[in-house]
């Protein structure tokens, strides 16, 4: 099928590949071992316009996000990044602070803790010796 016979809904499905990475486009209905689309945040944060064919065992094979787009109509970009680990723009506005909890505005569904970690960190360092 030519591609400008897909419905949009063909054209935006999404899927989780197999290392974990959101990815949208389709499966080719001849051959579902092809799959045509894009790195889901390389088309947000670039342009519509990229785009390859894969195979899909190339990507760790391909799970659909069966319900994505209600998901994404309900809790917005949460649902890209459900960890709540990725900035996105506006984030200064993500969050609601109070004490050592932040909840996060845009989905209501995540509150994080405030916890402070000490790092040391040992080096060997060389410096001039007189005697």
């Amino acid at each position: 099928m030519v591609v400008s016979q897909r419905t949009p809904h063909e054209i935006c499905r999404v899927f989780r590949s197999g290392d974990g990475i959101l990815m949208i486009g389709f499966l080719d209905h001849d051959d579902p071992r092809w799959f045509t689309g894009a790195r889901l945040m390389a088309v947000l944060c670039n342009s519509r316009e990229i785009s390859g064919a894969f195979i899909a065992s190339d990507l760790g094979g391909l799970t659909e996000i069966a319900d994505f787009w209600d998901r994404y109509t309900t809790i917005g970009r949460c649902v890209i990044d459900p960890e709540h680990r990725e900035v996105f723009v506006g984030d200064k506005n993500r969050w609601q602070v109070q004490g050592d909890f932040r909840r996060c505005l845009w989905c209501g569904g995540m509150t994080q803790r405030r916890r402070t970690e000490l790092k040391v960190t040992r080096r060997v360092v060389w410096d001039s010796w007189h005697p």
